[in-house]
C-alpha cells in the first residue's frame, strides 16, 4: 500500500476500522517519523512491523483492542520519542519488550487492564520522563521495577488496586516532580519510601485508605508545592510531619477524621497558601496555629465540630481573602478576629 513513499514523513491512520496490519506494510517507510493507528479495532500488530523505521519518533497505538505486546515488537524503533498505547486490554507486558527504546521521552499505558508488570521492564529506560500507569488493575510494584529511570520526571499510578507500596520502589527516580498514587487502597507508606524523591513538587495520596501521615514521610521534600492527602481514613497527623515542607504552597487534608492539629504542625510552612481542612473531627485549634503561615490565603475549616477559633488566629496572615468554617459549633468569635484583614473578601460562618 505504502510502496514507493520513500519521503513520506507522517501517516496518520486513525479513527478507521483497522482490525489487524499485513506484515511488511510499512517497511518501505524507512525516513516516517510520525505514526498514528489510534481508535481502531487493532487486535493484534504482527511481530516485526516496525523494524525498518529507524527514523520514526512518534508511535500512537492508543484506544484500540491489543490484549497483549510480543517481546520483539518495537526492535528497530531505535529514535522513537513518545509511544501511546493507553486504551487497550493489556493484561501483562513481555520482559524486554521496551528494550530497544533507549530514547523514549514519553510511555502511555494507562487504560488498559495490567495486573503486574515485570522487574525490569523499563531497565533501558535511561531517557524517559512521562511514564502514566493509571486506570489499571495492579495490586502491587516491585520494589525493581522502576529501576533505571533516572530522568523520570512524572510518574501516575492512579485508578490502580494498590493496596502497599514496596520499600525502594522509588529510589532510582532522582529527577521525579511529579507522583500520583490517589484512588488505590493503600493503607499505610514505609518509611523512607520517598526518601529519595529529593526534587518532588506534587504528591498525589488522595482517595486511599491511609489513616496517619508520619513524620519521616516527607522528610527533605524541600522543594515540594503541592501535598494532596484528601479522602482517606487520617484519624492523625504527626508533629513534624510537615516540617521540611518550606516550599508547599496547597495542602488538602479534607475529608478525613482528623481530630487533632498538633501544636506546631504548620510552624515551618512559610509558603503555605490554601489549607483545606473541611470535613474532618476537630473540635478546636491550637493557639498559634497560623503564627507562621504568613502567605497563607485560603483557609477552609467547614463541617468539623469547631466550638471556638483560638485569640488572634489571624494575627500573622495579612494575605487572608477567603475564610470558610460553616457548619461547625461556633458559639462565638474572639474580639476583633478579622481586624486589619483588608485583603478579606469572603467569610462563610
Amino acid at each position: 500500500m505504502f510502496q514507493g513513499l520513500v519521503s513520506l514523513r507522517t501517516l496518520e491512520v486513525f479513527l478507521n476500522e483497522l482490525t489487524s496490519l499485513p506484515l511488511g506494510v510499512f517497511d518501505n517507510l524507512n525516513k516516517l517519523e510520525y505514526l498514528s493507528l489510534s481508535s481502531n479495532k487493532l487486535a493484534s500488530i504482527p511481530e516485526g512491523s516496525f523494524r525498518n523505521m529507524t527514523s520514526l519518533m512518534f508511535l500512537y497505538l492508543s484506544h484500540n483492542k491489543l490484549p497483549s505486546l510480543t517481546s520483539g515488537m518495537f526492535q528497530g524503533l531505535v529514535s522513537l520519542r513518545t509511544l501511546s498505547i493507553q486504551g487497550n486490554e493489556l493484561t501483562s507486558l513481555p520482559l524486554g519488550v521496551f528494550d530497544d527504546l533507549n530514547k523514549l521521552e514519553y510511555l502511555s499505558l494507562s487504560s488498559n487492564k495490567l495486573a503486574s508488570i515485570p522487574e525490569g521492564s523499563f531497565r533501558n529506560m535511561t531517557s524517559l520522563m512521562y511514564l502514566y500507569l493509571s486506570h489499571n488493575k495492579l495490586p502491587s510494584l516491585t520494589s525493581g521495577m522502576f529501576q533505571g529511570l533516572v530522568s523520570l520526571s512524572i510518574l501516575e499510578l492512579m485508578d490502580n488496586e494498590l493496596t502497599s507500596l514496596p520499600v525502594g520502589v522509588f529510589d532510582d527516580l532522582h529527577s521525579l516532580t511529579y507522583l500520583t498514587v490517589s484512588r488505590n487502597k493503600l493503607a499505610s507508606i514505609p518509611e523512607g519510601c520517598f526518601k529519595s524523591l529529593t526534587k518532588l513538587m506534587n504528591i498525589d495520596l488522595s482517595q486511599n485508605r491511609l489513616t496517619i501521615l508520619r513524620g519521616e514521610q516527607f522528610r527533605n521534600k524541600t522543594k515540594l508545592l503541592y501535598l494532596y492527602a484528601y479522602n482517606n481514613l487520617l484519624s492523625s497527623i504527626e508533629a513534624g510531619a510537615f516540617q521540611d515542607l518550606s516550599s508547599l504552597q496547597t495542602l488538602y487534608l479534607q475529608h478525613n477524621s482528623i481530630s487533632t492539629v498538633p501544636q506546631g504542625l504548620f510552624d515551618n510552612l512559610t509558603a503555605l497558601d490554601w489549607l483545606n481542612l473541611q470535613s474532618n473531627n476537630l473540635s478546636s485549634l491550637p493557639s498559634g496555629v497560623f503564627n507562621q503561615t504568613v502567605k497563607l490565603r485560603e483557609v477552609y475549616l467547614s463541617y468539623n465540630q469547631l466550638q471556638s477559633l483560638p485569640d488572634g488566629i489571624f494575627d500573622n496572615t495579612p494575605r487572608l481573602q477567603y475564610f470558610d468554617a460553616a457548619m461547625n459549633s461556633l458559639s462565638s468569635l474572639p474580639s476583633g478576629v478579622f481586624q486589619n484583614r483588608s485583603n478579606l473578601v469572603h467569610i462563610n460562618l
